[in-house]
Order: C-alpha cells, then structure tokens, then sequence
C-alpha cells in the first residue's frame, strides 16, 4: 500500500478514532527511513507540545491557582485587575462516579475486537500482520573502548563518592522517572539509538575529567528510557519487528549488574506486549505501561495466543483483564511490576482492554485516561478515567468515571488530601472551554469550575500541595484566581492580565515557581522566555523577573520535561534550545539570583534538543549531548 493512501486513511479516522501504533506518524517516519542513524523519538504523551510551532503576534496566557486560602495573580508587576468573568460553577460535568470496571472472557474480547476490525476497513485492510519478535535479542558487551588512559585507568571507578547530584525531573516526589541520560553521583549513563539498534555508554566523572569506561550495544531495539537503583542499570526497549525494522510488538526490560561499571554484567530481562508508553519507579519497584493493538484479519476466540497480550510470552489470565468502555476496541493497556531486588519474575501483570493515553502516578494510585467518542456525544470528547490501586507491586482492580473534556497530560492530574484534581478542556461546536474539577475517593465530582478561558486551551499545569497553576492561550491573556479552601464549592476570586504564556511550570524553591514559554507582551512571542513568579507577603503571585532567549528560538520544555534541568537549590535552569531561524540548536544553563537571569553556559551546535540533558555533580555541570559527547563546566 502507498505511503499517501497510508496518509489519507489516518487523516479521515484521526478525528473519530484511535490510531493504531503502526501507523502512527513517528512509525510512518520510520518506514520512510533508509540506514540513516535513528533519533530518540518522544512517546505518544509528550508529542503535542513539540509539534507546535507558534508565529509572531498570537499568544496570551491565563495562570489559574487553586488553593486553601485566595491567591491573586499578576503579570510584568503589575496588579492591573479586570472586570471579572463570572465562572460556572458544578454545571459543566454530569452526576458522576466511579463504577468498578468489568472482568471479560477471551471469547468476549475475541468479538469485541472481531466487530471495531470489520467497522473499521483500515484495520483489516491495510494492518501489517505482527509476526512474533524473537526472544533472542543480542545484546553485545564492547569494552574495547576508545579513551584517554590505560586499560587499567579505565578500570579503575573508586571515583570521590558524592550524593550531591541532579536527578531527572519528576512530577510526583518519590516516584522516579526514566530518561536517555542518568547519573549515580559517580558515572554518567548515556543512552543513544543507532542504525542497528541503541548504544550505551558508561563514563566516570571526576570533576573535570571525564573518561569512557565501557559501552553496550542492544541490537534490534530502540532504547526508550533508563533508570539506576543501586547498582543496577534498567533499560527499557522497544524491540523491533527485524524484517521490516519497525518499533512494534514488544517491550524489553533489560537488567545489568554495574558495581563494577568497566565491566556490566546482565542479570536478566523480561518482556511484555505492545508500544511503550510511559513507566514509573517507586521503592525499588518498576511499573512498565504499554499500548497494544490488535489489527489485522478475523480473530478466532480458540486461538487467543492471537488476540491477548503477553507478558514474557505468555498470555495474560482472564482474570487479570479488566474492560474500561462498553464500545468495541481492538487496544489494549497493559502494565507489569518488577522488583529490581528480586528480578527473576515479574510481581503482577494487568491489562485494561480499551487503552488509555495519559497515566499519573503517586504512592496511592495509579490513574489513567483515554478520549471516548460515544454515539450519543454529539461530536464532543469526552475522557475515561481509569484509577488501580497498587502496593508493592500488586495491582488491585480498577474504577473507572468518565468526564466531558479533554485531559491532555500527567501534569494536568493530581491526588491531595484523598481528593483527586485535573484540569481540562472542552471543544464545543461553539468553541472551547476550559475547567478545574474535584473528586471524591468514590471517584464522584464533588467540586468545579468551569467557563474558565473560554475559546481558549490549556498549555501548562503544575500542582503543588494544595495549589493548582495552569495556564490557556489564544488570542487574550485574562490570568484567574481561585480558591479551593471548600472542594465542593470553588470560588472565582479574580481576573487579572499576564504578558506571554508559560507552556511549562516548575516549582523553585519557597514561594516561587518557574515558567518557560513564549513572549512578553511586546510583540516577541517567537522567542523563548523564562519567567520567575514569586509570592509577596500578602499572598499575592507576580512575574518578578523574564528574560527573552534571543528570537527565533524554540524550546522542547512544553512536551518533554525531563530535557528539563531544574536545581531550585542552586537556582538553575537549563535546557536545550532550538533556532529556527539559523539551524544552530544549543544547549543553555541560567541562574536567577536577586531579580534577575544570568546566562552561565551556551553550549552551541548541539546535535538536537530533545537529545541533550544537563546534569550537575558537586559544583560541576556536564552538558550531555547523546550523539556527540559530553561537556564539563565549572560551577
């Protein structure tokens, strides 16, 4: 089938169904690819924001916060109020609460898929048939590296010992995140995709020396992200499809033994269906979240082998399926736990079957959310909310409730107090609208505001305890502030105006909160612009201090936080810069002290934005760029 009627039948389903991951726009790429060298492609969740391209002249920002006591907010200093919108409060959502998901047969799945395939012509007509990936994936342990010093020098790792290092920005404390680059103090991991598979290299930092101690190469996957814990090295992989070098199918995750980092030793690895989504890390414990699709021709229920996702090989029990929609789906959600202490099994395997896109994670629960276009919707979305709990590795059976709107990232949910808060948006006939709601742990909305920023859509959220900031752009700036003291009764306290718009926000350090977007009301919205709000004493926010990256500039900080350093300790803030204008991307590391931004590093010519991280070790800041090297600066 040709690339273009591939392009044609995505575009007419994009708007009414899901995607199946083979022809997703990053796999499409993929097809088109010949031997050059692959880049680390952004999952699904985080590609909005870096798709966006913005022009001169069109923003504006509204920053919402929610809190126990009334905050006001103002931008550029100045507390300029408006005549305030009146909000509608408890309208816009239904009576609604959580209702225990479904257990399901094989035979029931088998129809369910059977009947969304024969709906859907693209889905039995066009799907590339998965053909099972082998188990045996090499993976090559390459120690004749090239670096300064002797074999012996190489060997040696009894580097200075430090536990004062960054880590990789993480939404919820205590619940790591993976990435493509990571440090235990002592060593820098490095993560890159290649032509025939992905490369890590393993280097020890000794302040300004840096010296290459050991690579592995993975054939035949993509590494996704990696994670430490102790003296472990996980990397998470996508395996391919090796006759036609896709990244479909599979999932690994790959476990080494680094106490001795010259030499690496594999532990174990395990493996589960689909795409990789999204995983998390908390006490030792991994959680892996894949998408599994299911196409091709008609599915027979004697051969679930065909239709089920697996978990090592095996299919996954009845028991351990739950149904998230009444609709037909041929998705899957699937997600495993892992103790890294105790390897040898997985500790559970579940799978929701409908998928979900988005998942937040805390101690307590794990939610997680998927768009439903129902019949009866009138053409607007609306979104499921799925919540697991989860305890030491054990899944317990999910609730779900669904919402009107849209809820487009993790940063967009939070649990505090047993209340559980999102913020979102709707697209209407008429135009858009966007809202805070409140749940119970019963999963019922016991509190909202609606009719926030309306015809406009939020770019940013971030909450902090009992605070809740986000922000919405189109063609106005109107910034709201509301107070959350009573959950079941929101109340819109003001409406004030704030220059540009911040597509991500980071708390930094007491009473203030970073912001990275574009603009400052002065018609220079095609530039970066890093913003410091800070609290007076009077419990008031203002933009106290901005500084514009020169224009023409581009930042992926909106749709991948992680590429994101942020040292609130130090008052740092580094990221990877793209210029659009010349072609040059670099990577820049800021400090703002005493009202104002100062520029450490410009470290130009790196390969790409979304390939370059910033990690500090003691006072010294490495720029690490996946593709060409890594830099040492003094701090």
């Amino acid at each position: 089938m040709s690339d273009k009627r591939i392009e044609d039948k995505i575009k007419k389903a994009a708007e009414k169904i899901p995607v199946p991951d083979s022809l997703q726009p990053e796999q499409m790429e993929k097809k088109l690819e010949s031997a050059q060298q692959k880049k680390h492609v952004l999952p699904f969740h985080m590609q909005r924001g870096w798709q966006r391209r913005l022009t001169a002249g069109v923003a504006a920002a509204c920053l919402v916060l929610v809190a126990g006591t009334v905050w006001f907010v103002a931008g550029g200093g100045q507390y300029s109020q408006r005549e305030m919108v009146k909000p509608e409060i408890g309208t816009a959502q239904e009576e609604t609460k959580g209702e225990h998901l479904t257990g399901t047969t094989y035979e029931e799945l088998c129809d369910s898929i059977n009947s969304y395939n024969d709906k859907y012509m693209y889905a039995v007509e066009d799907a590339v048939m998965e053909k099972e990936i082998s188990e045996d994936i090499a993976v090559t342990e390459d120690f004749a590296v090239t670096s300064s010093g002797s074999n012996e020098a190489m060997r040696d790792t009894e580097t200075k010992k430090t536990n004062d290092f960054s880590d990789t920005d993480t939404q919820v404390k205590g619940i790591m995140e993976g990435d493509i680059v990571k440090t235990d103090g002592t060593h820098i991991f490095v993560t890159e995709n290649v032509v025939n598979g992905s490369r890590i290299r393993i280097y020890k930092a000794d302040e300004k020396e840096v010296t290459l101690l050991s690579r592995l190469t993975v054939e035949n996957q993509d590494v996704q992200e990696m994670y430490l814990e102790g003296e472990k090295l996980l990397l998470i992989t996508q395996c391919w499809n090796t006759e036609k070098k896709e990244t479909k199918g599979k999932v690994q995750m790959i476990l080494y033994n680094i106490s001795d980092a010259s030499h690496p030793e594999k532990i174990t690895s395990h493996s589960q269906s689909g795409t990789y989504n999204t995983s998390r890390m908390r006490d030792g414990y991994l959680y892996t979240f894949t998408d599994y699709y299911v196409t091709g021709v008609k599915h027979d229920n004697e051969e679930p082998e065909t239709f089920i996702p697996k978990a090592d090989g095996s299919i996954m029990k009845e028991e351990n399926i739950q149904t998230v929609t009444d609709e037909d789906s041929n998705r899957y959600m699937v997600m495993t736990s892992l103790q890294i202490a105790n390897p040898d099994s997985f500790v559970d395997t579940f799978s929701s079957f409908g998928g979900s896109n988005v998942y937040y994670m805390n101690d307590n629960h794990i939610y997680a959310t998927q768009p439903v276009y129902g019949d009866d919707s009138g053409g607007e979305c609306r979104t499921q909310i799925t919540r697991f709990g989860y305890d030491n590795g054990v899944f317990s059976k999910g609730e779900a409730a669904q919402v009107r709107g849209t809820i487009e990232n993790s940063y967009y949910m939070h649990e505090y107090n047993g209340y559980f808060c999102f913020v979102y948006t709707r697209y209407r006939s008429n135009g858009s609208v966007n809202g805070l709601c409140v749940m119970d742990d019963k999963m019922k909305v016991v509190g909202e505001l609606s009719g926030l920023g309306k015809d406009e859509t939020i770019y940013s959220s971030y909450f902090m305890d009992n605070m809740a900031y986000f922000v919405t752009y189109r063609n106005t700036d109107p910034v709201f502030a509301v107070d959350l003291s009573n959950p079941k009764k929101p109340e819109l306290k003001s409406e004030l105006k704030l220059p540009g718009f911040s597509d991500y926000l980071h708390s930094f350090g007491d009473g203030q909160l970073v912001g990275i977007g574009k603009g400052d009301g002065k018609n220079k919205f095609d530039s970066v612009k890093l913003s410091l709000f800070e609290y007076d004493s009077k419990h008031r926010l203002k933009e106290s201090g901005t500084f514009l990256i020169h224009q023409y500039t581009d930042s992926i900080a909106g749709s991948n936080h992680k590429a994101v350093f942020v040292d609130e300790e130090w008052g740092l803030v580094g990221l990877g810069i793209e210029n659009y204008n010349s072609g040059a991307d670099s990577y820049q590391l800021y400090r703002y002290n005493k009202g104002k931004w100062t520029r450490l590093i410009k470290q130009k010519n790196i390969s790409s934005s979304q390939n370059v991280r910033g990690v500090r070790i003691g006072n010294y800041f490495y720029v690490v760029d996946v593709e060409d090297g890594i830099r040492v600066y003094s701090l």
